[in-house]
């Protein structure tokens, strides 16, 4: 994922190999009940070494392609039980059995952009630096994500990779209230505030950010919050 002058840093800095390196664990997450911890190094999946895998795919240029091929890989074999990982833990070797949880919605990614948005394309859910700063707590990111996974869950994308943004006015506005109205259960259901979300979009309005369709999907998060 490293240019190629970085690359030497981040194999000494981050003490990695070839294998795939484990930057942070979420807490409550199936990667802490199987003992994963930050630092560790997968170097195997199953009986398939990842000194060889997919090297194709590392280029001359930073590039998200082979750790994408390795997410497929362990998506894949998470979903046929259980996936028992081997990992490099400083000088230590050990033998992790991670089981896979339910999930939906995509896969998540943070880009660091100075725009404060967030998109989906069917199989990803990506928000800005920007966003995360702007959005200020848990509530109103939790409103933002739930809004992109609402557009992969709903099929909106078409499985074609558009880029349907929070904040884009291109973006057929009855999708976007559909986006607005399935967010605003999953964040209820994940005992979160669904008002967040619309203070937060209600900010943009005020600062005069984003579309004129922001106004109609106020009102109309207003009126789901109210039970209209």
């Amino acid at each position: 994922a490293f240019a190629p002058a970085d690359r030497a840093a981040a194999r000494r800095d981050y003490a990695l190999g070839t294998g795939f390196g484990v930057i942070g664990i979420v807490a409550g997450s199936a990667a802490e009940a199987a003992g994963l911890r930050p630092g560790d190094e997968i170097f195997a999946v199953g009986a398939q070494p990842m000194a060889g895998f997919a090297l194709r795919l590392i280029g001359q240029e930073a590039s998200y392609r082979r750790i994408e091929a390795f997410e497929d890989m362990l998506e894949a074999a998470l979903a046929a039980g259980p996936a028992r990982l081997r990992v490099r833990r400083g000088a230590a070797e050990a033998t992790i059995d991670l089981a896979g949880q339910p999930g939906c919605g995509g896969r998540f990614t943070v880009l660091a952009e100075r725009e404060a948005n967030a998109w989906s394309d069917g199989r990803y859910v990506a928000v800005t630096s920007a966003m995360v700063r702007q959005a200020q707590d848990d509530d109103a990111l939790a409103f933002v994500l739930a809004h992109e996974m609402a557009h992969n869950l709903l099929g909106h994308n078409g499985g074609h990779g558009a880029r349907l943004a929070l904040l884009d006015s291109t973006a057929p506005r009855n999708r976007e209230l559909a986006a607005d109205r399935l967010a605003l259960a999953i964040v209820q259901n994940a005992g979160l505030d669904p008002a967040a979300g619309r203070d937060l979009l209600a900010g943009f309005m005020a600062r005069r950010e984003g579309h004129g369709g922001i106004a109609r999907r106020v009102t109309a998060i207003d009126a789901a919050l109210a039970g209209g």
